[in-house]
């Protein structure tokens, strides 16, 4: 069970189908309110969120085991091993456009009327966007990024979200241009604000990823310090409030 709104709970429930092979990816729709599950199996099964164990259908194409999945407008993007991307309308189970890569895709984006996919280990990333007057899509745009991707989302007005392995680092590109809307973020620093931790805890040099000048250490490794100095007081804590425990209830059965 997890907790939901309102402190509310909410049971887990079993996505049908998935009983002999190893789920790879997941992704929901809300416009769709779709709930799709990929595997090593070829297929895309087609659920709800609210029935998860009445499949609703298909999507059948791919000849080697799904890698990414991201569903998105009643539309949902694929990849697999098979060395293919594919689009698909959702409510149809039909495929509406696929995309032959070089290698297996690790990660994909969509969007209203753009997608995105990038190689395993590789540091480009293709872009491609929906044709004027919609149905066909154009063919996909190679970018340059700052290192490895290792993660994609779509945003917003047309903007798309790109994590890369170096240091790691979050920048955001424009999917009309393919040039980058602003200068890469630290993920330590926004691990840190995500964290919800007051502004005056984490020294402002940790957050602006200080460079290692004499003898300081990168901010990286400063948040990863601090952060491991926090759970071991945590456990210290832990265990001396169990220890009290302990000699309370030593000493009410001495009472006793």
């Amino acid at each position: 069970e997890l907790g939901g709104a309102g402190g509310d709970k909410v049971r887990s429930r079993h996505v049908v189908g998935h009983t002999a092979s190893m789920v790879t990816c997941l992704s929901f729709d809300a416009d769709s309110e779709a709930l799709l599950s990929g595997d090593r199996d070829e297929k895309i099964r087609v659920t709800t969120l609210s029935a998860p164990h009445r499949l609703k259908g298909l999507l059948m194409g791919h000849t080697a085991y799904v890698s990414a999945l991201c569903a998105a407008g009643g539309k949902a993007m694929t990849a697999a091993g098979d060395g293919t991307v594919r689009l698909w309308n959702v409510k149809t189970a039909r495929e509406i456009q696929k995309w032959d890569v070089e290698s297996t895709a690790s990660s994909v984006a969509l969007g209203k009327v753009d997608a995105a996919y990038a190689i395993d280990a590789s540091d480009e990333f293709y872009v491609c966007s929906e044709a004027e007057g919609g149905g066909k899509w154009g063919e996909a745009r190679k970018v340059k990024a700052a290192g490895p991707v290792i993660g994609l989302m779509a945003m917003p007005d047309r903007k798309l979200c790109v994590l890369t392995s170096d240091r790691p680092h979050l920048s955001v590109y424009s999917c009309e241009s393919l040039s980058p809307c602003d200068a890469p973020a630290s993920v330590s620093s926004l691990n840190a604000a995500s964290a919800g931790l007051p502004s005056d805890s984490v020294p402002r040099k940790i957050l602006e990823g200080e460079n290692q000048q004499g003898g300081k250490e990168t901010g990286d490794a400063a948040l990863v310090k601090q952060s491991k100095k926090h759970e071991v007081d945590r456990r210290l804590n832990d265990k001396g409030g169990a220890k009290k425990k302990q000699r309370k209830n030593d000493e009410e059965g001495d009472e006793v």
